[in-house]
């Protein structure tokens, strides 16, 4: 899987330890042309790579020694983070790149094509940019793997022969919103259209984009259909998110359904809802295990889970209709920016309302957010 981002700077590596004496020591002038470090920034450079660890990243630059020696890769201090929750997967594709580290620093792409039972691989004249436009616009975002490029390297000095770099494709999930997956590929172009001087800027413009596309529609396409119980206040309303921060709305008495819901709730003497709370929350991010791209309904109360028969994790809308069964399911407005979970709460319908009363009572909450896609 993908995680965290490492540490951007220069990291140097050493294929192989040098012996005093022979022809590749620093003292000799063979060893000082095999020393020497050519940029292949504008081939390997323009792919996202990808760490052993699983870390995405950018380069500004990669120099690599004529004799295979030595790989200097100078990392973009870029966190790709928000895209690892995207990502399903890592798939080969049929493309390698080619690196020759002779005077100047060639580099071009073999491309394996299949005719039935036939296969040929075919030398490609297109530059590492149309390649990455290509794939971006069959939703495959390519990548270099860090550790593919090490042994490549290993093999060449060992062989005396080119580099050979397969190159492999992110598959994002399916079900992304446009927006998302726009976003995404607006990255991977910025890393390799971007010279080193401009391509700090242009990646952190991009995350953000794709951050706030993300934010956006995890407030306005569902948070913002919920129905929210203002903590300070007391009143029930509805919530909206200006540049993200959200302003809360209580219902108006003109709006007669929500005035015959609030009527139908049972109350405390002091006229406060009698509600469940501290025993679930709403995450307002994709969460990388689950299939859906809607906020994560978490019910933490094992307690509460095990009485109830219900699950752990739940899509929002999933988890809206299993708590209707309960209860009355609303989230609590605490006044200030939603930056981490947002606490749920389960409202009791009035004993004096019959069967269908409750039922409708404690359904009308959710009732915006069912859609009629419900893999959400």
């Amino acid at each position: 899987g993908l995680s965290g981002p490492e540490e951007g700077g220069r990291v140097s590596y050493h294929v192989r330890r040098r012996r005093r004496g022979t022809m590749t020591d620093k003292s000799t002038p063979a060893a000082e042309s095999s020393a020497v470090l050519l940029e292949f920034s504008s081939s390997i450079g323009s792919f996202v790579m990808l760490s052993q660890k699983g870390q995405l990243f950018a380069l500004n630059a990669i120099g690599l020694s004529r004799d295979f020696s030595k790989i200097v890769p100078r990392l973009n201090p870029a966190n790709f983070h928000p895209v690892y929750p995207l990502v399903v997967r890592v798939k080969p594709s049929n493309i390698v790149l080619v690196a020759h580290p002779s005077d100047r620093a060639q580099a071009y792409f073999l491309m394996d094509l299949k005719a039935g039972p036939t296969k040929k691989t075919v030398k490609v004249f297109q530059e590492p940019v149309e390649i990455i436009v290509n794939a971006l616009e069959d939703n495959l975002f390519p990548i270099l793997h860090l550790g593919e490029i090490q042994k490549a390297v290993l093999h060449s000095r060992k062989n005396q022969s080119p580099l050979s770099v397969p190159i492999r494709y992110l598959e994002l999930r399916d079900n992304l919103p446009a927006t998302w997956t726009a976003a995404v590929k607006d990255l991977f172009l910025a890393n390799a259209e971007s010279s080193a001087e401009e391509k700090t800027l242009r990646l952190e413009r991009a995350l953000g984009t794709l951050q706030d596309a993300m934010k956006t529609s995890m407030f306005d396409h569902y948070l913002a259909k919920c129905m929210w119980l203002d903590s300070a206040s007391g009143y029930l309303g509805k919530l909206s998110f200006d540049g993200m921060a959200p302003v809360f709305h209580p219902f108006g008495p003109g709006d007669a359904q929500s005035t015959s819901f609030v009527q139908s709730l049972a109350k405390k003497p002091d006229g406060a809802f009698e509600m469940r709370q501290e025993f679930a929350n709403v995450i307002p991010a994709l969460v990388r295990q689950h299939p859906w791209t809607s906020p994560t309904l978490h019910i933490y109360d094992e307690d509460f889970r095990t009485k109830n028969k219900l699950q752990e994790f739940y899509s929002l809308y999933q988890g809206m209709r299993a708590l209707c069964s309960i209860g009355a399911p609303v989230l609590l407005h605490q006044g200030q920016q939603i930056e981490g979970v947002v606490p749920v709460a389960l409202l009791r319908p009035s004993i004096r309302g019959g069967d269908i009363t409750q039922v409708s009572v404690r359904e009308f909450p959710a009732k915006e957010v069912v859609w009629a896609q419900t893999d959400f």
